[in-house]
């Protein structure tokens, strides 16, 4: 006998699948967007008193293949995780494959209140964390003179 572990939201993600492949619709839209791809690594984003942290797992990518853009108060991650070369010989039989392979694209609106020119980026052991620091808060306060 086999023992599975239950999941009481298999076929709402099932349906959600199913309808983004016929209708291009994703029905947990966030907000964020990617575009077709092969895959989509899983992002934590989480905030700090000063920053924004996001946490991109992105596990037998190369540094070199991992472009990071900002603009316009977007952030973006774009990249491609190759298929191990092994897998493409002709004399090798391949009997499942689990792993996600090909181009990897996402993209998350940030909070106007950012400093665009201090945010770092640094991948280690498969996990890329991106710091966006948040902006010194500007005194818009005034009292205005009547005439």
């Amino acid at each position: 006998m086999n023992i599975t572990k239950f999941d009481p939201l298999h076929n709402i993600y099932r349906l959600n699948s199913l309808v983004n492949d016929a209708f291009g619709v994703d029905l947990f839209d966030h907000g964020e967007n990617t575009e077709p791809s092969t895959w989509t690594p899983r992002v934590d984003i989480m905030e700090k008193e000063n920053a924004y942290l996001l946490a991109v797992d992105i596990p037998g990518v190369h540094k070199k293949d991992i472009e990071i853009s900002y603009n316009d108060g977007t952030l973006s991650i774009k990249g491609e995780r190759e298929s191990k070369s092994a897998m493409k010989e002709e004399d090798t039989k391949v009997h499942r494959v689990e792993r996600y392979y090909g181009a990897y694209f996402r993209s998350f609106k940030l909070p106007e209140a950012i400093d665009e020119q201090e945010i770092e980026a640094k991948y280690e052991n498969g996990v890329l964390t991106i710091t966006v620091p948040k902006a010194e808060k500007k005194e818009t306060k005034r009292q205005i003179k009547i005439k």
